[in-house]
């Protein structure tokens, strides 16, 4: 790979790691805020059932309830809905794992708080710029309490979630080390201390081998931190108040389960522009319509990737065409990120024309056109002879190179 840097060719290598590591800093919303807004859930009840992927579950008086079983599809997710829905049980300390889509990934709830926790996530690429800096020249150990990996997996780790043969180690409570490290044998890889070995599925796992197993998404990590001085019990990495910033590591078979990126002929990794994120409400007074609906006060965690490239909105099947578009759309004009810095505006706008009953069109009447339609073509187009160009683009996307 060459990159052409002020007329100057430079050599890129192309770097595949066998999973990323991935900061989260922690947001908290409150349980009150949470009417109306999915979550997916995964267990072994819908794991055995084999025609679902996940549940749906809602948060309804008080409580978390299974509403529905989500079926992931060519054409996207599609969901049934339960006739009966079913509360989670939680005991004190537990934690219920979900995702949501709105709030831009994975959620947690610890039994008995107030709040759930969502994330801004970074990912890090070994650039050591802006967030995904990391300390220590880029070498560090991590600390692990729940779902700690045993190291590099086989297939006799892949028939449970949990348990002797599951890739996580079976005693919990413990406190496991981990090192990472953006250079060595094993660079921008999870490395066990324990085991000594990489953690990451053995090279004769492949997708097919995956499939009827709990792990055919992938695996990833409990939360991980770099220093256990305020850990005083190991349920208190769910704990908000004493962790606010943790990393997970994820790993698979899947081209988005690993880290890709690119060094220099100087061996540093290269540094590239990442997405903007931040949380918003959505309100009646930011929608486009001016009716938020059921998105009214809600919060989404949204993503701006540049040159028009915005996502965090969730998306809702059209019944008639089955097509995917965008839940709402947002007013232009709208202040938005946490300092109130950025300003939203539309670039592209899909209209659809409403549909009618065919009773309503029997009264419509056809006019000639004013001018008549042109029935042949006169004079010349010709506009020249086509140039030649032999140099690069000028302008990419806006952007003068």
């Amino acid at each position: 790979m060459v990159r052409d840097n002020d007329a100057q060719q430079e050599s890129l290598t192309i770097v595949t790691a066998t999973g990323r590591l991935i900061k989260n800093t922690v947001n908290e919303l409150a349980l009150t805020e949470l009417a109306g807004i999915d979550f997916h859930y995964w267990d072994d009840a819908v794991y055995q059932d084999g025609n679902f992927d996940q549940w749906v579950v809602n948060y309804s008086s008080q409580q978390f309830v299974k509403v529905g079983k989500l079926k992931w599809e060519e054409s996207g997710p599609t969901v049934t809905q339960l006739d009966t829905p079913i509360v989670i049980t939680l005991n004190d300390y537990d934690s219920l794992y979900m995702y949501s889509e709105q709030l831009g990934g994975e959620v947690k709830y610890l039994s008995g708080e107030d709040n759930i926790t969502y994330y801004q996530q970074t990912f890090i690429d070994g650039s050591q710029s802006g967030d995904a800096a990391l300390p220590n020249n880029g070498t560090i150990t991590l600390n692990c309490y729940d779902n700690c990996p045993i190291g590099t997996i086989d297939t006799q780790h892949i028939a449970q979630y949990w348990g002797e043969n599951s890739p996580f180690e079976t005693q919990h409570g413990t406190a496991y080390a981990f090192t990472f490290s953006i250079g060595g044998d094993n660079a921008l890889t999870l490395v066990s201390v324990t085991s000594g070995e990489p953690v990451q599925f053995d090279s004769s796992i492949t997708s097919s081998t995956l499939e009827s197993s709990p792990h055919h998404w992938g695996l990833r990590t409990g939360p991980m931190v770099l220093s256990t001085q305020s850990i005083s019990y190991p349920w208190d990495i769910y704990d908000s108040n004493i962790v606010q910033e943790f990393y997970v590591w994820e790993t698979g078979v899947n081209e988005w389960n690993r880290l890709t990126t690119v060094r220099d002929e100087s061996g540093d990794i290269v540094s590239f522009e990442r997405p903007i994120q931040f949380s918003y409400v959505h309100t009646n007074n930011s929608d486009r319509s001016g009716n938020a609906g059921k998105y009214a006060n809600q919060t989404f965690m949204l993503n701006y990737g540049g040159n028009g490239d915005l996502w965090g909105i969730p998306s809702t099947k059209n019944s008639d065409d089955g097509h995917y578009r965008a839940a709402f759309s947002i007013r232009d004009g709208v202040v938005m990120g946490g300092d109130s810095q950025y300003v939203i505006k539309a670039r592209e706008i899909e209209e659809l024309m409403k549909p009618l009953a065919s009773s309503e069109c029997s009264t419509l009447t056809l006019q000639d056109p004013a001018v008549a339609v042109p029935t042949s073509v006169t004079g010349s187009a010709d506009i020249g002879t086509m140039p030649t160009v032999t140099g690069e683009p000028a302008v990419i996307a806006g952007v003068t190179q």
